[in-house]
């Protein structure tokens, strides 16, 4: 586990598991994959209203931004230029 990143709210963590971006409890119980974007994620950070995470991956042409909006009922991910789900999971 690497990059943990606090949600504002202090409820949630963002982290890098095997090169995915999970959502976890702070004591590591509830991990839920958010992506399968590409090889390599990293960088989870939070938006300031907990409703947003970004990430940078490499679908192997260099680092992209994506966003994954968090709702009560999912997480929907898209490419940070993109209005298309790109992310594979969400």
């Amino acid at each position: 586990m690497r990059d943990p990143a606090w949600s504002p709210d202090g409820k949630r963590l963002a982290v890098v598991i095997l090169d995915r971006i999970w959502m976890t409890a702070p004591d590591g119980r509830d991990a839920r994959e958010l992506t399968r974007v590409a090889e390599s994620e990293r960088e989870p950070a939070w938006s300031f209203d907990g409703k947003r995470i970004v990430f940078v991956a490499d679908r192997g042409d260099g680092f992209d931004l994506y966003v994954i909006e968090m709702t009560d009922t999912a997480a929907r991910c898209r490419a940070a230029d993109e209005a298309t789900n790109r992310c594979g999971r969400a």
